[in-house]
């Protein structure tokens, strides 16, 4: 780890943490509602809800900032900024100015742009995916496309969640001959997903984790290899 006076390290690599909830945890809870935003958009809802119950906000409050956390989670995604409906940097400076999320989402139909192409990205998604069903999970490959692209991790948390017994890997071809991965455990047993893609050459959390550059060559290696991460239950 890299030691610095000016340098406080903030570490938790528990399978339900993210940045969001590390930031929320070290202020205190003073941008509490922004936090609920990123542990959505961070596919950890059981955590991000029980953030927006402290905050006593109705469900239709709770929606809306989930709405906007997978949004700005999915314009994330993509081979370069021109996948994109907004570059993070321009992104950021339109979030800036607001203390509460819920008062962005009233003022700026950007939040409303985001989720209105993601599903269009989803439903582009589930049409074309060729899936491989494994024992204990699936791997599912998109196409190189730029709808592709921006919805590769929305679509391996929608699968996480539509089956959360099993375990899930989104690829898409890059244009230099190798895939882009992402990856997620079983929500039932949110563990592994960190180890397989170290192996090859990624990095991320235990429940989730991808890889940014696949070789076609290492394709049959990372089956084998996801198949023995998540071997699913004896039968």
């Amino acid at each position: 780890m890299p030691a610095h006076p000016h340098l406080q390290l903030i570490i938790d690599t528990a399978a339900g943490i993210c940045t969001s909830l590390l930031v929320d945890r070290h202020l205190a809870g003073a941008y509490r509602a922004w936090a609920v935003v990123g542990a959505f958009g961070d596919d950890l809802p059981t955590r991000a809800s029980a953030l927006a119950r402290s905050l006593g906000l109705d469900d239709a409050s709770v929606r809306s900032l989930r709405e906007l956390g997978e949004g700005i989670n999915y314009n994330a995604y993509g081979g370069s900024e021109e996948d994109l409906l907004l570059p993070p940097a321009r992104l950021y400076e339109r979030v800036r100015p607001y203390r509460d999320p819920l008062d962005f989402i009233k003022d700026e139909p950007l939040a409303k742009d985001l989720a209105l192409r993601r599903q269009a990205d989803l439903v582009c998604a589930e049409a074309e995916a060729e899936r491989l069903v494994l024992p204990g999970g699936e791997v599912h490959r998109l196409p190189d496309a730029p709808w592709a692209r921006r919805v590769l991790g929305t679509y391996a948390n929608t699968l996480s969640q539509r089956e959360p017994t099993r375990a899930h890997a989104v690829l898409r071809p890059d244009s230099a001959g190798a895939a882009v991965v992402s990856v997620r455990s079983p929500r039932t047993a949110p563990a592994g997903a960190d180890v397989l893609c170290r192996g090859f050459g990624g990095s991320g959390r235990a429940s989730a984790a991808g890889i940014d550059r696949l070789p076609c060559a290492r394709y049959e290696a990372f089956i084998e290899a996801f198949a023995r991460a998540f071997p699913g239950e004896p039968g």
